[in-house]
């Protein structure tokens, strides 16, 4: 569970209540001077004293602590999430309203826009989505196009009675569902109090800054690339080296300093004179996963970025449960990267690293030279993960492959995500814009950049084997 506490100081502003007081002492003190009603003018006496009171009375709320948690921080899309508001204020209130601003990337049932106004002692049968707080989102909700809908949705928070006491305090809850995979933060949550007559009302708006990250749904990899170079540490690649492992790599004549261990007695008996069997040991290496942000194909919840996000998260978990030491690197519109290492610990750094990448329009003619030297070391394999939509990152993989880099790509298919062209000019700039990526593609190939294509839906195994096959067509040159 998450939780963050916001302390803020509210506003006093007028009450529904107070305006109808207020009419009814001006119409009955009128009454009373124009048709000379004594009554009237006690009327207006007795509708005006509690009107003061309610104005001078010191005794209402004026400091309140909102505390806003959930019941877990981390979910998967379409899960759901459920909220709780925890409000603390420094006298007592009669009813209260609490609204929750969610991200744009959340939805709730039907009743998001209307504000649902709960009694100490009463509490709401159909708060949150769907009534029973148990059915799923109602419709499409906010929906729109890009990763999020247009504005933020303002959920009306109910549940439990309240039950105040001095200093006041309550607890509500509200169920959200996860609807767009990403870093989501919570900004605001607004806190109307009210007294018993309604006249006067206590405003606020806390600003917890509570976080969710919502993970886009990943399967398993059995697969791992092969890189060129691998590290003197125990791993799971089969190094070109020759030492203690289990792949057997030759059978020679015994030499001084061979171990006894490594005789291979039947050679041996067959040829009369002592032989012994080499092995390739199993060695770590090292992964920079390379992720081109600088344009995408279809929505951010169902388009090309998610495709690579998703392969990303993927490979770094098969490769840093294979002991290597992994790395991310993302060029595009905003320049960010994480320095490699091994773990569980790496492993959540990249992910909340991608959970937090995204497309950002850039004219900047960005290149691999705003990267740091560490970013992407000599030995490591460079993934490149990219859509080929934009020539500034294919250059960058062909770049990093000029400079010794062992680069391979993983081309995040685009059509896919594109509906079917509608009129002939449509269709011609299709195939127009086919042949730019193709000759991208081709551009990789003579880089000596080995290339697969990512479909929008289907296992990867197939893809990483058909990258594997490419690696050993593709010549390979070291500086």
């Amino acid at each position: 569970m998450t939780a963050t506490t916001q302390r803020s100081t509210g506003r006093r502003r007028a009450g529904p209540g107070l305006g109808a007081l207020a009419s009814a002492a001006v119409i009955a003190a009128l009454g009373a001077v124009i048709g000379g009603r004594p009554e009237l003018a006690g009327l207006a006496a007795v509708v005006t004293a509690p009107l003061l009171v309610s104005l001078l009375s010191s005794d209402g709320p004026r400091d309140l602590a909102v505390r806003l948690s959930f019941d877990s921080d981390r979910c998967t899309e379409g899960e759901r999430v459920t909220a709780a508001v925890d409000v603390e204020a420094d006298a007592p209130w009669s009813s209260a309203e609490v609204v929750l601003r969610a991200p744009r990337g959340f939805a709730a049932g039907p009743a998001v826009r209307s504000l649902v106004e709960l009694r100490p002692g009463t509490s709401d049968p159909d708060h949150g989505p769907g009534g029973d707080g148990d059915g799923a989102p109602g419709g499409d909700g906010d929906g729109g196009p890009g990763r999020y809908p247009a504005a933020p949705i303002e959920v009306p928070v109910g549940g439990e009675p309240w039950q105040p006491v001095d200093p006041v305090r309550a607890s509500v809850e509200v169920d959200l569902w996860a609807r767009a995979w990403g870093d989501h933060r919570f900004d605001a949550v607004d806190v109307v109090l009210h007294d018993r007559l309604g006249l006067v009302r206590l405003e606020a708006r806390t600003d917890p800054a509570a976080r969710v990250r919502v993970h886009p749904p990943v399967s398993k990899v059995q697969s791992l690339l092969d890189p060129r170079t691998t590290r003197l540490v125990v791993g799971a690649h089969r190094s070109r080296a020759r030492g203690r492992g289990i792949e057997l790599a030759d059978v020679r004549p015994h030499v001084t300093g061979d171990a006894l261990s490594t005789v291979n007695w039947r050679v041996t008996a067959r040829r009369g004179r002592l032989h012994v069997t080499d092995r390739h040991p199993e060695q770590a290496s090292d992964v920079v996963l390379f992720l081109d942000t600088f344009a995408e194909a279809g929505g951010a919840t169902d388009g090309t970025l998610r495709l690579a996000v998703t392969t990303a998260m993927l490979l770094a978990e098969r490769h840093l449960g294979a002991l290597d030491r992994v790395g991310l690197a993302e060029l595009g519109g905003v320049l960010r990267w994480l320095p490699m290492s091994t773990g569980v610990v790496q492993l959540q750094r990249i992910v909340d690293a991608l959970l937090d990448a995204n497309v950002i329009p850039s004219g900047v003619d960005k290149t691999i030279d705003v990267l740091p030297t560490r970013a992407v070391p000599d030995r490591a394999l460079v993934v490149g993960l990219s859509p080929l939509l934009d020539p500034r990152g294919m250059r960058a993989l062909v770049d990093l492959r000029a400079r010794g880099r062992d680069v391979v790509a993983l081309v995040c298919e685009p059509e896919a995500f594109l509906g079917p062209a509608t009129t002939p000019i449509e269709a011609t700039a299709r195939r127009i814009w086919r042949l730019e990526r193709e000759r991208f593609e081709v551009t990789l190939a003579e880089a000596g950049i080995a290339s697969a294509r990512l479909p929008r839906a289907g296992e990867l195994e197939p893809v990483l084997s058909g990258l594997l096959r490419a690696r050993r067509a593709v010549r390979v040159t070291r500086r």
